[in-house]
Parts: C-alpha cells; structure tokens; sequence
C-alpha cells in the first residue's frame, strides 16, 4: 500500500488498522509519501508502533501526485516482490473496504492494471461545480470521461516495468487514466474527507486537470489538428470568395463580409501558433523528473 499524507498521520493510522482487518490473510507492508517533512508526529509514532510502515521523506514538498511516483521509484527494486501493490489516497475519500475487489484480478492474473471508477462523493458545492466543468471541457478536448483518480491496483512487477516512463513526472492519476491493454476499471464509491477540509481550490483544480489532461496530448492535438484544418479550409474558402467577387464581378459585399472572413483566417493562425506552442511545451515538460528522497525504516 502507498499512500500520501500531508499532516494526515491520524487519519493513515486508521488507513492501516481498516486495511489490515479487511485483508487477514494476506501479508501487508505500507509506504507513506510524507510531505510533512518528519513533522507529523502521528506518522512518527505510527512508523515507531507498526513495523509494516515505512515512511518516504522527499528532500522538497512534491505534492500527493509526485509523492506517489517518487514514493514508488524509491523502492522500484523491491516492487517485483510484491503480488500487488496499491496506490490510493490518504484522505480516507478512497474506502478500504474496496482494496480487495481492487486487487483480486491482479492476484488472479486477469488483467495488469485494476482502476477505481470513481461513482459518488461528498464535497462542497463549488468544488463540485468546478469539477463538473473541468469533466466537460476534458471530454470536448479529448472525448473522454473522467471516471479515475490515484486509487488503483497492480502487480509489483508491471510498476517495476512502468515507473520509467516520464508521464509519471507530470501527472499520477492522468498516466493511471492513459493505460490501455490489460485494464479493467471497477466502480467504487467515495467516503467524504475524515479530518479537515480539502486544500485543492478552484485554481488548484484547473492546474491538475491541465495536468491530467498532458498524457492525452496527442488525442488533443489530433482533434486540435482536424478542427483547425476544418476551419482553415472554411475561412480560406470565404476569402477566396470575397476577393473572386470584388475583382471579378460587379456586386458589392457587405463590409462586415469581409471583416468576418480575413477575422475568421486570423483566428485559424493563432489557433495554430497556440497548438504548436501547446505540443513544444509538452515536449519540454517531458524532460522534468521527480524529486528524489529518503526511506525511514523502523
């Protein structure tokens, strides 16, 4: 089990005991992100009490997307030993009670990759609204449903054979989305936050889907690409018509025709300089890795 925590010790520590009684019969080992930096001290005494607990202590404050990745590179050696390995949150949003129909076809040998599919959750209002648009503006973009997030299942060999890829730099839960092959998703509800109140506002939520959304950047080019070669041919057509008309004929056009048609090729041109800029930026992002950090063991 890997898990982030940002001053969540209580909350993990409860994480821990759930998860042990839902699954008696198997032997279970936890990695805790700890962006506290060794300040919380109920994640201390946690990692003093339960020899199962180790803590991750990354040199600088990565967050809970590049905690999970970092958490997991940091002991990528060790993942083949592992039937399987989980990643959720730490909140206690992501229910324990669902670890064990998440890892049973992994076990099996079904599929490689299990995937929660995220069903209700309890959050504030204006969370909800932004999140609701931010779904519609991913799936006009990509044609796609958001329906995944951290929590998922898979055998310690394939994140051995996985965690390479750079897209883990940049996005936990969008990389987990762009999966394909041996992939099933399982639905599964969301508890409400145990302790405090979610740090991620509005802004946050726009930079995390724009994050979510750089694994699914080819997708987004493609269809970027035919929109734009639509208009292109559409605005080329208009242009072509309005000058064939004031050279070739006597009619006049309205002023407004011709602001409409050259204002149309104009936006087809910016449309292109942002979507090639969007694809070089990507390709620059790319290059990033994550953090490093150190293992506490008890």
């Amino acid at each position: 089990m890997v898990l982030p925590s940002l001053h969540e010790g209580s909350t993990i520590a409860e994480l821990v005991a759930e998860t042990t009684g839902h699954l008696p019969e198997h032997d279970l080992s936890f990695l805790i992100a700890d962006d506290s930096q060794g300040t919380d001290p109920d994640l201390n005494t946690l990692v003093q009490t339960d020899s199962r607990v180790r803590l991750f202590t990354p040199t600088s404050r990565l967050g809970h997307q590049r905690g999970l990745t970092a958490a997991l590179r940091e002991i990528k050696d060790e993942l083949p030993g592992f039937d399987a390995v989980v990643t959720m949150d730490g909140d206690g949003e992501d229910r324990t009670v669902d670890i064990a129909k998440l890892i049973a076809p992994v076990l099996s040998g079904e599929v490689n990759l299990v995937r929660a599919q995220r069903g209700k959750r309890s959050v504030h209002r204006s969370f909800s609204l932004g999140y609701l648009i931010y779904r519609g503006i991913f799936r006009t973009l990509t044609g796609m449903k958001i329906t995944s997030g951290n929590f998922a299942a898979a055998s310690g060999v394939w994140w051995h054979d996985e965690l390479d890829s750079k897209m883990w730099n940049l996005t936990f839960s969008g990389t987990l989305a762009s999966i394909n092959g041996k992939v099933t998703d399982i639905a599964c509800d969301r508890d409400p936050r145990r302790v405090g109140k979610s740090r991620m506002n509005f802004s946050g939520l726009i930079g995390y889907g724009l994050m979510f959304a750089l694994p699914f950047s080819l997708r987004i080019a493609v269809r970027a690409a035919v929109l734009t070669a639509f208009a292109a041919i559409v605005s080329i057509i208009a242009v072509i018509t309005v000058v064939a008309l004031r050279i070739f004929t006597e009619s006049s056009t309205p002023g407004w025709t011709t602001t409409v048609a050259f204002g149309a090729a104009g936006v087809v041109l910016i449309a292109f300089v942002a979507l090639t800029s969007a694809l070089v930026l990507y390709a620059a992002t790319m290059s990033g890795r994550a953090d490093a950090g150190r293992i506490t063991r008890t």
